[in-house]
């Protein structure tokens, strides 16, 4: 779909999204968001608008469930919405088409014949997004640290999802993530040896794992990042159509 007519049609969407969600929904939404979410707390009026929208929109697409009976409440489905589109905000995408199953444990967990205790994944297999609740809450508790599960999870979802979209409706620019790919080879050698420690280890795994962890800084510590690795952050910066540096207006004209 050309990209005109998809903009147009995603900001009729979110409109009449905006147009028929009650006011008592929207209030509900900013406050949950308010108290959880640092990005959306920085939001000028008509982004925090926006963004109530958009995360009404990823919670009503997306399968919520605990696999032990765990109680999954509304707000935290709202947290986890709005971390969604925290990363979005300047893309179209605006919904998840093959990773819109989240399970949530109340702690760490394991799978079937494995000893390894994780505190979140995504498994392509299931297309489910599994998260422990307590690593969940403690990456936006502390939101300078530069480790946020929320964001590392989604962003492994995005990755993945946009392989298996078609071209036109793929969720990044081609162009701008071939340059970063061509960036990130470039880094993971130097994040390997400790010559960039702003990422932590875990970065240099892969370009998956760098692009995951690379996004929870460019949200948490985009200041330090751009000062300290300023064409990797622009590219970052392209690739999302954002500066999160400017926090009221983060979207790029």
């Amino acid at each position: 779909m050309p990209g005109l007519l998809k903009s147009t049609l995603l900001n009729v969407k979110h409109r009449l999204i905006d147009l028929f969600l009650s006011s008592s929904k929207k209030a509900y939404y900013h406050e949950v968001l308010l108290r959880n979410n640092p990005y959306y707390r920085a939001l000028d009026q008509d982004r925090k608008r926006n963004f109530i929208v958009r995360t009404h929109l990823f919670l009503v697409t997306t399968t919520f469930g605990s696999p032990h009976g765990f109680p999954v409440t509304l707000p935290m489905k709202i947290i986890l919405s709005g971390g969604f589109v925290q990363i979005t905000f300047g893309l179209k995408a605006d919904v998840l088409d093959y990773f819109n199953r989240i399970m949530i444990f109340s702690g760490p967990y394991s799978y079937k014949n494995n000893t390894r205790r994780y505190k979140g994944d995504v498994n392509p297999m299931t297309k489910t997004i599994n998260l422990s609740w307590p690593a969940v809450t403690h990456g936006f508790e502390d939101y300078k640290d530069g480790i946020n599960l929320v964001l590392h999870e989604f962003a492994h979802c995005l990755v993945l999802e946009n392989s298996r979209r078609g071209y036109l409706d793929r969720i990044f620019d081609e162009s701008t993530l071939n340059v970063w790919k061509q960036q990130g080879k470039a880094l993971i050698p130097e994040i390997r040896n400790r010559k960039a420690s702003l990422f932590r280890e875990y970065g240099g795994t892969n370009l998956m794992e760098l692009f995951a962890v690379s996004l929870e800084l460019f949200f948490e510590r985009p200041g330090a990042f751009h000062r300290e690795h300023e064409e990797f952050f622009q590219t970052m910066s392209n690739l999302l159509n954002q500066d999160p540096r400017y926090a009221p207006n983060p979207v790029l004209p």
